[in-house]
């Protein structure tokens, strides 16, 4: 089985380097414009329940059944939510959070931990749905910080969270071969979807 997990195109937040987590950001005109249609079609293509990822998804898959998943959208920022580092350069809450990796609840969020086994079981769910019904491919369209989450716990090599976060329209390729754990997914490659020239956003998720 090959997995793709690709990230939602740019948004005015991701322009701005704005937390946006839960908050229901459309794309930017820009994020749709640098989108491209992938070059194969698959029957259907999981999303999370944001409607930055349906959109991502209705340009590079505009064929394709589209099955929202909520347990796989972004992390709860909370607090944190429509503001960038910037603002919150001073905000004690925000520090302490920064200073100790990101790791705890955000006020009125989520913690890591927390994210973690929500993403997890989101991914597994579909997995084994798939799996059962004997697919070769599934798609799933979300978040970046739901990739990264996804593909520490679950992809081989193993590598630590912030190594993993794709810019806008672009993912990765794994492969889960037929008897192995699901913890096992073997990274294959990286993919892109958008336009050559598009610009890089690795920023706020």
């Amino acid at each position: 089985m090959y997995i793709y997990m690709i990230r939602h195109g740019e948004t005015d937040f991701n322009k701005d380097k704005r937390y946006q987590g839960n908050l229901d950001i459309p794309l930017s005109k820009d994020g749709m414009k640098y989108l491209k249609k992938a070059d194969f079609d698959p029957e259907r293509v999981y999303i999370s329940t944001l409607i930055r990822t349906r959109q991502t998804a209705d340009i590079m898959f505009p064929d394709a059944q589209k099955i929202p998943v909520d347990d796989i959208k972004e992390m709860n920022f909370g607090d944190f939510e429509g503001k960038n580092a910037q603002e919150m350069k001073d905000d004690k809450d925000y520090r302490n959070w920064v200073d100790n990796d990101c790791e705890p609840r955000c006020p009125h969020g989520e913690d890591r931990a927390g994210f973690i086994k929500r993403v997890s079981r989101g991914f597994e769910g579909i997995i084994e749905k798939e799996r059962r019904e004997g697919a070769k491919r599934v798609v799933i369209v979300v978040h970046g910080g739901t990739i990264m989450t996804t593909m520490e716990k679950y992809a081989l090599p193993r590598r630590t969270y912030f190594d993993w976060l794709p810019g806008n329209g672009e993912g990765y390729l794994l492969e889960l071969k037929e008897n192995d754990d699901i913890t096992n997914c073997h990274f294959i490659k990286e993919v892109a979807y958008h336009i050559e020239d598009a610009p890089k956003n690795i920023h706020e998720i």
